[in-house]
């Protein structure tokens, strides 16, 4: 029997077999800090208390969507080429490079308001996507500075779960 969990979930051997007539040996944490396939030795006392092996079967997958904070709209000047891609902040649970991308066509030498999309995608398919206009535009008239107030609180509020650290 071969058992689908998440990526540093947390769960006990005991959590996944029973022993008919014996006890088991030790009940261990199993390691689920690594993707793929996993064969965990279970040691058990049987009816006759001797000592034996069995083996329970897992995969290790993620299923967790990478996440993207930023703004829905970002202006530059004709002629700046900066990578927009460095215009969000993403991260992801598992993987530590996720693959970054902007979809849809611009030209940031010519002045125009673009409808796109920044996408992140994990290395098990998981993505997510975030719509964004870029405004391209000849001048950028310096704006008074307004601070806003992100706190801890509203951070682990809306992002803390059983498969994130903050």
């Amino acid at each position: 029997n071969n058992l689908t969990l998440e990526v540093y979930s947390r769960h006990k051997i005991s959590e996944f077999i029973s022993i008919n007539n014996g006890t088991l040996v030790e009940d261990f944490d199993i390691d689920y800090s690594e993707l793929g396939p996993k064969k965990e030795e279970v040691l058990y006392l049987n009816k006759d208390n001797k000592k034996r092996k069995a083996y329970v079967d897992l995969n290790v997958v993620d299923t967790v969507k990478p996440i993207i904070l930023g703004s829905s709209s970002y202006t530059v000047k004709v002629g700046d080429n900066t990578d927009l891609i460095y215009k969000f902040l993403s991260a992801d649970n598992y993987t530590k490079n996720p693959k970054r991308e902007i979809i849809g066509n611009y030209d940031t030498n010519k002045i125009g308001k673009y409808n796109l999309e920044f996408k992140i995608t994990d290395e098990s398919s998981n993505y997510n996507i975030k719509k964004f206009t870029l405004n391209v535009v000849k001048n950028i008239t310096p704006k008074k500075v307004v601070y806003t107030k992100t706190l801890y609180k509203d951070v682990v509020k809306n992002y803390k779960n059983e498969f994130t650290k903050i």
